[in-house]
């Protein structure tokens, strides 16, 4: 849909301004008015955008070239500051585009979206090698360290190895049996 049709054009073919305070809105404007939804045309043309309400990745966009601004140097914090707040409250693209407006073209690419081939698995709580090993290792030293204290008493020393060794395996051991049902990570 074309954003003036014939009925507003003048007699010369080119859309009146807004402001033109000898314009005759016509039938064609009372119509525009009271029409709502996605064919509505909007009312004025800011900069030769259309007046469109402006979202919130819009206004992140913005927020981000007046951040780059401030760390280039270009603004100075009070004035970002003023600027930042102002890009947060817009409504418009209008309001948008005064606030970068005395700023130079952005240099910086733009961040290409991450193609992920696979779906997200949900956290696995298998044990892995790696915690397996470690509590491998600490239970064998400590049963060697015991051992070595035995031999070289001569008499039975109580096992204190297993405080070390028992809860740290039953751990582990409940983590399998609960991941025994779950496929194994890729």
């Amino acid at each position: 849909m074309r954003w003036h049709d014939e009925r507003t054009r003048g007699h010369d073919g080119r859309v009146p301004a807004a402001s033109d305070p000898d314009r005759d809105p016509g039938p064609a404007a009372a119509d525009a008015a009271h029409r709502t939804g996605p064919d509505r045309e909007p009312e004025a043309v800011a900069g030769g955008r259309p007046v469109l309400r402006a979202g919130d990745a819009d206004r992140e966009r913005v927020a981000g070239r007046l951040r780059r601004a401030h760390d280039e140097g270009r603004l100075d914090l009070d004035e970002f500051d003023e600027r930042i707040t102002s890009a947060y409250a817009a409504r418009t693209f209008a309001d948008l585009d005064a606030l970068t407006a005395d700023l130079p073209p952005d240099t910086t690419p733009a961040r290409t979206p991450v193609r992920r081939d696979r779906v997200d698995r949900p956290v696995q709580r298998r044990p892995d090698k790696a915690a397996v090993q470690m509590w491998a290792t600490a239970s064998v030293v400590n049963i060697a360290i015991w051992g070595i204290l035995a031999v070289s008493v001569g008499v039975w020393v109580y096992p204190w190895w297993i405080w070390v060794a028992a809860p740290w395996g039953v751990v582990l051991l409940m983590q399998w049996i609960t991941s025994r049902g779950e496929r194994p990570p890729e």
